[in-house]
């Protein structure tokens, strides 16, 4: 299993909004998961409401490598890993 997916519309009139929790078990490889989470971006990405995306991907954003940006096919994705970078959410190891 690459990653386990909670999800809820909510419909705040007038508009609506999509929220998912994601989860990466420590079994599911990185690519297997830049592959699954780059389709289900792709079926997110039809909807016509906001989009709100949590989780713990347990994949260092601040170290993302060229492979894994080769593997994200649609701009839902890319946008949301470059979203994440500049916008200093890097990963905190630790206390």
């Amino acid at each position: 299993m690459s990653f386990e997916l909670f999800a809820i519309e909510l419909d705040l009139s007038p508009s609506k909004v999509l929220c998912c929790a994601l989860y990466r078990p420590p079994s599911s490889t990185a690519k297997q998961f830049v592959e699954k989470f780059d389709e289900l971006s792709s079926l997110i990405a039809r909807r016509k409401c906001k989009i709100v995306i949590l989780g713990d991907f347990k994949i260092d954003i601040s170290n993302v490598h060229r492979e894994v940006y080769s593997m994200l096919s649609n701009n839902v994705a890319v946008d949301l890993v470059t979203s994440c970078i500049s916008a200093g959410l890097i990963p905190n190891v630790g206390s």
